[in-house]
């Protein structure tokens, strides 16, 4: 026990690396029984416990019950190093950088932390602050770009760097280099979001998610050196991706890109889609991906990350663009398009002509006094609403015209505030209301004139009597009716949906021809014939791709010529007019 007491605490390094040595020589493993002969000549419950003293380093490791026996892990010289950075926002042009954290990761463990507040030399948003918790005086005080870079350089020295999402960090971290002179990081780099992705099966997966997917505790997010010191255990967990500089390859890709109108795929390494986009000028749109953080400003976060490769087709018009986008989504599904909004299912709304006093009601199918479609369920509940507040039809589910053997319910509100016509009171015509249902269908159809002047003759009747509230409240469905043709409505409901568009206009070259919303055909003009017309397909995807011409229509008139059909044309009247009006 004298030796044991007697031992020199200064002598520890030496004998820590003799153990190194020994296990090293044993090829990384030995018991305890033959390190305590190796490091002290004998064995014993005193020598164990000094054994336990010398090896409380992170080199050295205990191996699991029921071995009783150590592991030397030794760190490559340059190590593992986690980052995590805090900006103004994302662009690294505009933006600031305002904390920079990293994690040595040491053994196995998260080690070492470096942390540092960054002056942004501009007031430090309040959300940034109280998301940092911190004072915006000391974020004043804190070291300058330069220092602050200068500091990391020196921690990270030639260690690989591993973060969420390495690629955006890295450039950010790099731009800010450029603006200050000093020498870019080109460090090995890993990224954690595939594997975070392959995890949660999300293709935006956050830290903080992840971590609770791997039971890891989270505290205090975004402040100090936490964000690094968690990005640090999730590298030890998972399996993070070797980072490759996929910019430079997709660089070469949109070198050969034409600056025209096309489709474009960006695509994991398996070759699954993850985003399909298109774009009037392929090049530009492409580009913009490479040289500003696009794929966070569009909630894109992740996608270049996975991007390995990028296929392009370039199309004749913006609108066969459209067309291949939708076609494309429909088939693949790419997790990054989350809206799908061609691929919606459009919705119609309905006054039924079998009823006495109908009510304007959603349905998933065209069909006789049906209009639209819509973009969604959403916007046809929205175009509903405007409608029947302006005619004051019936909301009411009660069904109205048939006998009944019970006394009636009383009217609702409604009535009272001379927002409804009060089909249900008994007292109202039938020719009175169905003529409030014509003019509401005609709206619907696409004729707002006469609406228009019946709402600017009860606005004046309002006024006149002194009615304010009421006065103003018809004054916003006013408004409302005359801008209600806006971007969100795909298909505007017009009836009959018979148009052909010709593109280029002055010289057409390509005709897509919609018949009764449907887009029939699509394709070079000197192809089109009756028979081609007549056999082309009608079901939801003729339904679908009509929805993306009409929505077209709306936003680039002035580009194409237009050339109203009549709705009971036959195939070879409408070849007939189209020919015309290209001559």
């Amino acid at each position: 026990m004298s030796s044991a007491a007697s031992y020199n605490l200064a002598a520890m390094d030496a004998i820590r690396e003799r153990a190194a040595a020994l296990l090293r020589a044993a090829g990384g493993m030995l018991s305890s029984e033959a390190l305590m002969r190796g490091l002290f000549g004998g064995t014993g419950p005193a020598w164990a416990a000094l054994l336990e003293r010398t090896l409380a380093d992170p080199r050295f490791v205990r191996l699991p019950v029921p071995h009783d026996g150590w592991r030397l892990v030794e760190e490559p010289a340059d190590g593992l190093v986690a980052l995590a950075i805090e900006t103004t926002g994302q662009d690294p042009v505009r933006a600031a950088l305002v904390q920079i954290a990293a994690c040595r990761v040491v053994a196995g463990r998260p080690g070492p932390v470096f942390h540092t507040l960054v002056n942004p030399e501009r007031p430090l948003p309040g959300w940034l602050a109280g998301r940092l918790g911190v004072d915006p005086a000391l974020v004043e005080d804190a070291p300058s770009l330069a220092e602050a870079l200068a500091q990391l350089a020196e921690f990270l020295q030639a260690a690989t760097i591993v973060a969420f999402d390495v690629r955006w960090a890295l450039r950010f971290l790099n731009v800010q280099c450029q603006k200050v002179g000093r020498p870019v990081f080109a460090n090995r780099a890993l990224d954690l979001i595939p594997a975070a992705a392959r995890l949660t099966g999300s293709a935006k997966p956050a830290l903080g998610v992840v971590a609770a997917k791997l039971g890891i505790p989270v505290v205090r997010r975004h402040r100090g050196g936490a964000d690094a010191r968690l990005i640090a255990e999730l590298a030890v967990r998972l399996e993070p991706s070797e980072f490759h500089p996929v910019v430079d390859r997709l660089a070469e890709v949109v070198a050969v890109m034409p600056d025209a109108p096309g489709v474009y795929v960006f695509r994991s390494a398996e070759g699954e889609p993850l985003y399909v986009g298109k774009a009037k000028r392929l090049r530009r749109r492409v580009l913009s991906y490479l040289t500003r953080p696009a794929d966070r400003e569009r909630d894109l976060g992740g996608l270049r990350a996975l991007t390995a490769t990028l296929d392009w087709q370039a199309t004749p018009d913006d609108l066969a663009a459209a067309l291949l986008e939708m076609d494309l989504i429909a088939a693949h599904q790419p997790r990054f398009n989350t809206q799908r909004r061609a691929h919606r299912a459009p919705a119609f709304l309905e006054l039924s002509p079998a009823e006495p006093f109908p009510r304007l009601r959603r349905v998933d199918e065209p069909g006789p006094g049906r209009f639209g479609p819509f973009a969604s369920g959403a916007l046809a509940a929205r175009e509903a609403r405007l409608v029947t507040d302006i005619f004051r039809l019936r909301r009411c589910a009660r069904k109205l015209g048939v006998p009944r053997k019970t006394k009636p319910r009383p009217p609702c509100p409604l009535l009272a505030r001379g927002r409804c016509l009060g089909p249900c009171t008994g007292t109202l015509p039938v020719a009175d209301y169905r003529r409030a249902v014509a003019a509401a269908a005609a709206v619907l159809a696409g004729d707002r004139q006469a609406a228009l002047r019946e709402l600017q003759a009860r606005v004046h009747a309002a006024a006149a009597r002194g009615d304010r509230t009421e006065s103003d409240r018809l004054r916003g469905l006013l408004r409302a009716l005359v801008t209600r043709w806006s971007d969100d409505v795909i298909a505007p409901p017009f009836d009959p949906a018979n148009v052909a568009i010709l593109l280029p206009a002055g010289a057409p070259a390509r005709a897509y021809v919609v018949i009764t919303g449907l887009l029939r055909w699509s394709g070079p003009l000197d192809e089109l014939s009756a028979e081609a017309l007549a056999a082309a397909p009608t079901g939801e995807s003729a339904l679908r791709r009509g929805i993306v011409a009409r929505r077209w229509l709306t936003m680039n008139r002035r580009n194409a010529t237009i050339v109203p059909l009549p709705g009971d044309a036959s195939a070879e009247e409408v070849v007939r007019r189209i020919v015309e009006a290209s001559a």
